[in-house]
């Protein structure tokens, strides 16, 4: 399985790297055989990794898209982690607070800590800040803002819904509290975290219809 997925991304990123995209993103549409819906996924725990320069957290996972209206090339999904373990033996947390996945087919994900409110005096949109994304460990604190294009989550049709699979690198995170015993080099902003998933999860909808990855 996870052969599969590097392959559809190398291959992607590939084409996109030359800039010769010869198929519209369009062409990679979330789809649904009915709309409204939504889709869940989960994984195991373990799963979900993220890493920084002092090691690894790693979590059980839940994830929920929000309402699919149409066919689209972007969603957004909302996760939340649970029985988290830092560097294999401590207990940890990783909160979202407000913060989502904008992900597209194209293989892109944004960490987007924010949300829109219509203002009825205005008329126009709101941008309303949330977050950051934070984990934390013993006396150990990192966070994660906004970031956008980061690579990579690969889509793939399978047998009961869309297959998802995260290697993102490349995120930039703060390093918040380095406290007696946590394995950082100080505090302060850095690069080089990552998000990665060992296997592949699922995205079935809540009300039975069918989703894909399609024209």
């Amino acid at each position: 399985m996870t052969r599969k997925f590097k392959a559809l991304g190398i291959s992607v990123l590939g084409v996109l790297a030359l800039s010769v995209l010869a198929v519209p993103a369009s062409a990679y549409d979330f789809t649904a055989s009915k709309y409204p819906t939504t889709a869940t996924a989960s994984s195991a725990l373990g799963n979900d990794e993220f890493k920084t320069e002092a090691g690894s957290v790693e979590c059980k996972a839940h994830f929920k898209t929000e309402e699919m209206w149409e066919q689209s090339w972007e969603i957004s999904i909302v996760p939340s982690y649970s029985e988290c373990k830092a560097f294999g033996f401590l207990s940890a947390t990783v909160k979202m607070n407000g913060c989502h996945y904008n992900v597209q087919t194209n293989v892109w994900l944004d960490l987007a800590c924010h949300h829109f409110v219509f203002n009825f005096k205005t008329l126009e949109w709101e941008t309303i800040p949330t977050g950051p994304l934070t984990i934390t460990a013993g006396t150990c604190e990192v966070t994660m803002g906004t970031q956008e294009n980061l690579s990579a989550i690969y889509f793939e049709n399978g047998e009961s819904g869309i297959e998802a699979l995260a290697e993102v690198t490349g995120i930039k995170y703060t390093v918040t509290k380095d406290g007696f015993g946590c394995p950082f080099g100080g505090t302060g902003v850095k690069e080089g975290a990552s998000y990665t998933q060992n296997s592949a999860v699922t995205f079935q909808s809540t009300n039975g219809a069918t989703i894909d990855i399609g024209l």
